[in-house]
């Protein structure tokens, strides 16, 4: 059972990041009259008049602390297998949710061919050729670099096959898993996710302005 305290942080951090993503929604329904942004009443009437419009939110809102918080927790006991593997699916999961606001807004896709876009293409794609072709940008070739090499290791992991090696404790392939796993720098994967999301973040600003100007409106009126 979450405490009082938690779950009042919670709900402020669902608050804070859905009524900009609506706000972003409304605008791009041009919902909203440009000229009424400072007005607090009109804002609150027409986010009461267009509830209906949550089920088919194009801008969606997602909060990865709870990958964070779970991989810190982890690394503190030294679990260092599991937070990759949380990290790596972090990572994935901030991608695909990129694509699924990405794809409706600037192609026009139904929600079945985003999911099947989504499912055909590795990761290496989602960071690589389709998000320079789908946002005419290209991710910074470290960024890149280091998201390669976490799922690289989050792979290993996963799919990971003992090999039997008869008399040789210390040279198999647990023993050399746990190596690479040791002398990589797993909490540097929180920097990366951190990176990644600023990224992210800013290409979204150039292809959806509205989520700038609601961030604003939240800012000025809902904070």
């Amino acid at each position: 059972m979450l405490d009082n305290e938690h779950e009042k942080k919670m709900q402020k951090r669902i608050y804070d990041k859905f009524i900009p993503a609506f706000l972003s929604n409304l605008l791009a329904n041009e919902l909203l009259d440009m000229d009424r942004f400072d007005d607090k009443e009109y804002i609150n009437q027409v986010i009461t008049e267009n509830l209906h419009l949550i089920d088919d939110i194009k801008i969606h809102v997602i909060d990865y602390n709870a990958f964070i918080d779970g991989m810190k927790s982890e690394i503190d006991q030294s679990r260092l297998k599991t937070a990759v593997v949380l990290g790596g699916t972090c990572i994935e999961h901030i991608m695909n949710h990129f694509y699924q606001d990405a794809l409706p807004l600037l192609f026009n896709l139904e929600q079945g061919e985003v999911n099947k876009a989504i499912g055909l293409l590795k990761l290496p794609d989602k960071v690589g050729w389709f998000y320079k072709i789908t946002t005419e940008a290209s991710l910074p070739e470290e960024l890149v670099h280091k998201i390669l090499e976490i799922i690289s290791l989050r792979n290993k992991i996963v799919h990971f096959q003992a090999i039997p090696e008869l008399g040789d404790t210390k040279g198999g392939s647990h023993r050399k898993l746990n190596n690479i796993i040791e002398s990589f720098d797993v909490p540097s994967i929180v920097v990366t996710i951190k990176e990644l999301e600023v990224e992210l973040e800013k290409i979204k600003y150039d292809l959806w302005p509205e989520i700038e100007v609601a961030n604003e409106i939240f800012e000025c009126l809902f904070k």
